[in-house]
């Protein structure tokens, strides 16, 4: 019997270890709302979004070179560009995000308490969009920064009636662009 194959997500003529700039998404498993919550247009970051904004700041500290200059921790998905040099690989950059963020997470359900996940923290694979020029970068940069403003209307949104963990503050991503 043979077995499915899996869409491929990556861009197969792409070097994915060129100098790029890429718009990347990552998913929580099935959609939870760990990292806080949206209320009139503002997100809300609980511990665990905060821990992940500091993971995210952590890959230019991991990778020389390497910049994030936009970001948005969502309540069950992220958001952000990043910027890097020739000889980075993105799949592995990605990779270690993924596996501190999961580290992370797990020692602070035991340690402090926060909700469990079911098997994965992060869905399987990740969404990447090569960027290509200015404008490009500007549209995404812009939609990063305005991704509260439409979470009743995002794909990624799960209704719940009430956050996770209510221990947040304010997060608002930069508004610079290179």
């Amino acid at each position: 019997m043979e077995l499915p194959s899996r869409k491929r997500l990556r861009h197969p003529t792409f070097n994915y270890t060129n100098s790029a700039c890429y718009f990347i998404t990552i998913v929580v498993n099935e959609r939870e709302p760990l990292f806080g919550y949206i209320n009139d247009d503002t997100m809300h970051l609980n511990a665990a979004g905060r821990m992940v904004v500091e993971t995210i700041s952590h890959i230019e500290k991991l990778h020389p070179g390497c910049t994030v200059p936009h970001k948005i921790v969502m309540p069950n998905h992220i958001h952000f560009i990043l910027q890097t040099p020739w000889s980075t690989a993105l799949p592995e950059i990605i990779r270690q995000f993924k596996s501190r963020t999961t580290t992370e997470y797990a020692r602070r359900v035991t340690s402090d308490g926060w909700p469990r996940f079911d098997i994965h923290l992060w869905q399987r694979s990740y969404y990447d969009h090569i960027i290509r020029n200015q404008q490009e970068y500007t549209h995404i940069a812009n939609y990063i920064e305005t991704n509260p403003t439409r979470w009743a209307n995002d794909r990624f949104a799960i209704i719940f009636q009430t956050p996770k963990d209510t221990t947040s503050t304010e997060y608002t991503a930069p508004n610079t662009i290179p």
